[in-house]
């Protein structure tokens, strides 16, 4: 198996585990808590609730009129799916976190269409407050997939990927400087008497043997 499609393999296996724990934990909503229910966690902090939303995350847009919502959640769901393509496309072995966090959002995305298609709305259920008096909108495991794989792509723009090119320079320079360069018959670097024709060392020059040289 090559290296990209083992690489969609862990992005599709770890969103598929997304959406199994989403569509579980919802069904344990559905079948343990009333809807507009409540069930006190955390006192002051975190509850667990049974609501509908008709909007995206968080309950953004379910307010609007019927209409505008789906022509709203049609193009959310297109520019989702673009970013999510490019982001697939760029993915390489060495970047682990986008690998995370693409199978994250990936996860969520689809755990929340599930729910669309099933039931016309999406159920939520986690309800984190401050002492009742500020409450985050409710949301569910797929809100907090997509969400936390937002961030660590974040993360790994502002960060990792400078880090990376840093790494990428300093190899390339090295092979740079390990780069036997051969004049009159002789490599410059180790002494060593080139092969026919003059095109490199009877013997490779290792970089070791280079390194020593210097």
């Amino acid at each position: 198996m090559n290296t990209a499609r083992r690489i969609y393999w862990l992005i599709a296996v770890l969103a598929v585990l997304v959406v199994c724990l989403d569509q579980y934990t919802k069904y344990l909503v559905c079948r343990h808590i009333p809807l507009f229910g409540k069930i006190e966690i955390v006192s002051g902090w975190l509850n667990l609730v049974h609501i509908r939303n008709t909007g995206i995350a968080f309950g953004l847009l379910q307010n609007l009129a019927g209409h505008y919502r789906l022509a709203a959640l049609v193009v959310v769901g297109a520019v989702a799916l673009v970013l999510l393509v490019v982001l697939a496309l760029q993915v390489r072995k060495h970047q682990v976190l986008q690998m995370i966090s693409l199978a994250l959002i990936c996860g969520g995305a689809v755990g929340n269409m599930i729910d669309r298609l099933r039931l016309g709305e999406v159920v939520d259920f986690i309800d984190a407050h401050w002492q009742g008096l500020f409450h985050w909108p409710a949301f569910n495991v797929a809100d907090a997939a997509i969400s936390v794989g937002i961030v660590l792509i974040v993360l790994d723009e502002l960060f990792l990927k400078n880090m990376r090119s840093d790494k990428g320079t300093n190899v390339r320079r090295q092979e740079s400087e390990a780069r036997i360069q051969c004049s009159e018959g002789v490599c410059a670097s180790t002494g060593k008497e080139l092969g026919p024709f003059g095109l490199r060392p009877i013997k490779p020059c290792t970089r070791k043997e280079v390194r020593d040289k210097k």
